[in-house]
């Protein structure tokens, strides 16, 4: 009837929204200085600055011979070790 009794009400007050899931990552450093790309393709990237060697960084996949290091931020592969 579309009609909402104090019981739902009541029963809609007690849910609580689901937890998002944390993003999965791996941690990571740099082997040597590298620049970051704002995309995982370095034909249509620019490079937004430079990770010295030894920097740590937060691996969330990978693309195209690239890792995710975070927002718009993709560093080749063959510069971090995980």
């Amino acid at each position: 009837d579309g009609i909402v009794v104090p019981a739902t009400k009541k029963a809609i007050a007690a849910t609580k929204p689901a937890k998002e899931k944390a993003p999965e990552y791996k941690n990571g450093v740099t082997t040597g200085d590298v620049w970051m790309h704002n995309k995982a393709d370095f034909n249509k990237s620019s490079q937004v600055r430079i990770l010295q060697k030894g920097s740590k960084v937060k691996v969330y996949g990978e693309k195209n011979g690239l890792y995710n290091v975070g927002s718009n931020a993709y560093v080749s592969k063959k510069y971090i070790k995980i």
